[in-house]
């Protein structure tokens, strides 16, 4: 843990941080500084560099030199966090064995999984939005409020209600050779795969137990519980 971290407003905390859901999961202690928190020694997923006409690179800020290979301190008060510890134990059971290549594998997609839906939104946006937190607890301090007046950022329940699994299978499938490119798989391809997963959970009865309509006559909106149409999985994709 870097020593430099505040509990709150500084570093890059999981949302299940000091709590207890139970069943096995234990109490969750992992926190970052946001900037330590990296890909995976295995990731080679490809990052799309703008180029211009000539086929160069643009020039880049120096700002963005770290876009989607380091959090940022504040990330988790933008987007929905859970370490990838936590998805890992939700989506197997079980902590990972060291050495195990499924068990790395994993680790690993759900570090980028993660990494691509906190960069959904601009460094600009999180020191913002992180410096503005500061100010409320402040000026709460100063007049005697109680931080608890916010709702928690977590635990979230034991399950996966991020959409984990499935922003896992477009991530290896992105590493196949693709139609149109010989090194990776096309974003317009991996949709595919979104939409066969809310395809399968509508047809289920958990679905069918859960789903509400709005609206009368031919006019109609279907409120649904799939995950991939959460936050999260909006930010990630």
């Amino acid at each position: 843990m870097c020593g430099t971290i505040r509990r709150g407003t500084g570093g890059l905390f999981c949302s299940n941080f000091g709590r207890d859901r139970g069943g096995g999961f234990g109490i969750c202690s992992r926190v970052w500084c946001g900037s330590c928190y990296k890909p995976h020694q295995m990731d080679n997923f490809h990052i799309f560099v703008p180029r211009n006409e000539s086929g160069f690179a643009w020039q880049k800020n120096p700002k963005e030199e770290f876009k989607f290979k380091a959090g940022r301190d504040g990330d988790h008060l933008v987007t929905p966090f859970q370490c990838h510890f936590c998805h890992f134990h939700i989506l197997t059971h079980r902590q990972p064995v060291e050495g195990n290549p499924k068990d790395a594998l994993l680790l690993c997609c759900i570090i980028r999984a993660n990494l691509d839906a906190l960069w959904s939104r601009e460094p600009s946006t999180v020191g913002g939005n992180r410096r503005g937190m500061e100010q409320i607890i402040q000026t709460w301090r100063r007049t005697g409020i109680k931080a608890h007046v916010l709702p928690p950022l977590g635990p979230h329940p034991p399950r996966d209600t991020f959409g984990m699994a499935a922003a896992v299978s477009m991530l290896v499938k992105s590493t196949q050779p693709g139609r149109h490119d010989s090194k990776y798989t096309q974003f317009e391809t991996l949709r595919k795969l979104r939409a066969a997963y809310s395809n399968y959970y509508h047809a289920s009865v958990v679905s069918a137990e859960t789903s509400m309509t709005l609206g009368r006559d031919t006019t109609k909106a279907f409120l649904t519980t799939c995950p991939k149409q959460n936050m999260w999985f909006e930010r990630f994709a």
